[in-house]
């Protein structure tokens, strides 16, 4: 599930993704097939990988050790061996790994799409669940392509665990209504602070934040006008913890009530 490379022990990797939050992950992109008969340029690529590898958390595909398993296998042919069988092992272990973990990690590629599921305050326990019930119907589908083997009768268990499992975690995920009590300060002079505190290094005409030269969509929020007029589409990106991006500038759970009860309350100002 996670292609960590030849020298990245995969705990390493495990131990960023867990507790350096901070630490940017990149998906490394470089000539591959064309240049396998080009040694000085391989070595090339194999020098920016490890540089690359020191300050981000790399997710690399043609990095992976099966590469090591077909040259094992390669070598032990051409010097009139049997090749050890630990690499056909292991190569098998490979297979069944990528068979049940398909759906989680299609899941984890488009999950960006979801803020519901990231911006989850307790996201670890959200992608451990979402990947479990990947495997419980993974677990489903390879079954019944086998089901000739117990005459043709199939489980319906590990299906009904997977869907019984995302039930769960859509319940937990959906947004629960609110009083429509009134939040402390929360006037239309405290939700400007918030946002010019929280928003505005991205959502204004010249962006202060880095990596941006234009707000992100057009979105304008430097003004009270604007704030005024994009309620719903901030009270979307709010709710679900989508902005502000990875919580870059800080916004605190109160602030967020703050300003998603303001909102509720028909945004008086």
């Amino acid at each position: 599930m996670i292609s960590r490379g030849r020298d990245i022990p995969t705990v390493a990797t495990i131990y960023r993704l867990m507790f350096e939050p901070q630490r940017k992950k990149v998906y490394l992109s470089f000539p591959m097939s064309h240049v396998m008969d080009l040694p000085g340029t391989l070595a090339e690529i194999e020098k920016f990988k490890k540089a690359i590898h020191q300050h981000f958390i790399c997710f690399d595909p043609g990095d992976v050790d099966e590469f090591l398993i077909y040259a094992a296998g390669d070598k032990a042919q051409q010097e009139g061996r049997e090749p050890d069988p630990l690499y056909a092992i292991a190569g098998k272990q490979r297979s069944t790994h990528n068979t049940f973990f398909t759906l989680p990690v299609l899941f984890t590629m488009i999950s960006p799409h979801y803020a519901m599921t990231y911006g989850a305050r307790d996201n670890w326990l959200v992608l451990i669940a979402i990947c479990a019930a990947g495997v419980s119907m993974r677990l489903y589908f390879v079954a019944r392509h086998k089901a000739h083997e117990r005459n043709g009768r199939t489980s319906p268990l590990p299906a009904a665990l997977g869907l019984l499992t995302l039930a769960g975690v859509a319940a937990a995920l959906m947004p629960q209504p609110r009083d429509g009590g009134v939040a402390p300060n929360g006037s239309f002079a405290r939700i400007q602070a918030i946002v010019a505190q929280r928003c505005i290094s991205c959502h204004s005409a010249n962006p202060t934040q880095s990596g941006f030269t234009a707000a992100p969509n057009g979105l304008l929020l430097d003004t009270p006008e604007r704030i005024l007029a994009h309620t719903q589409q901030m009270r979307q990106q709010i709710a679900t913890r989508a902005m502000p991006l990875g919580n870059i500038t800080g916004i605190t759970e109160e602030e967020r009530t703050e300003m998603l009860t303001w909102i509720d309350r028909g945004a008086p100002h």
